[in-house]
């Protein structure tokens, strides 16, 4: 069984991916997969775009590491990776903080995913030439054919 925390955690990622459905109109294999306890990756491509698991498609383990050395290093929880042509962009849920009420945790969270409205969110963005370098830094989202990528 999940601590509340952690039950908590989750919970705040299926309710953003919410908000991204209803600000861009989402593919709904995102939150189904998600349901089903699959982390997907989102790919726009000049044709549309990719989302998929990222475990069945053997191209992208790599993403697979790096998301469980993420979410070990700093016990976020990444709910969807937007690749890109050079960037690794993971959409997170910070670790819940213990010892803080619900109230100033659920405004942790409101700020990390504040800007949503205008498609700008909070992600951990990776090189994958050098992936142990990275920043947590706000990005800017759109959509093709209902699939997340990131503009800029």
């Amino acid at each position: 069984m999940m601590n509340t925390l952690k039950t908590e955690q989750y919970q705040e990622a299926r309710d953003r991916l919410d908000t991204l459905d209803s600000v861009f109109t989402l593919s709904p294999s995102l939150i189904n997969q998600w349901e089903n306890g699959k982390l997907c990756y989102s790919y726009l491509t000049p044709s549309g775009g990719i989302l998929a698991p990222i475990d069945i498609d053997t191209d992208k383990a790599h993403f697979r590491e790096l998301v469980n050395e993420y979410e070990t290093r700093t016990g976020n929880l990444v709910y969807l990776v937007i690749a890109d042509n050079h960037l690794i962009n993971l959409l997170y849920v910070s670790k819940a903080e213990k010892g803080i009420s619900k109230a100033k945790q659920v405004k942790i969270w409101q700020k990390e995913f504040n800007n949503n409205i205008f498609g700008w969110v909070n992600a951990c963005v990776i090189n994958p030439n050098n992936p142990t370098s990275y920043v947590h830094e706000d990005i800017f989202i759109g959509t093709c054919q209902g699939i997340l990528g990131r503009i800029k």
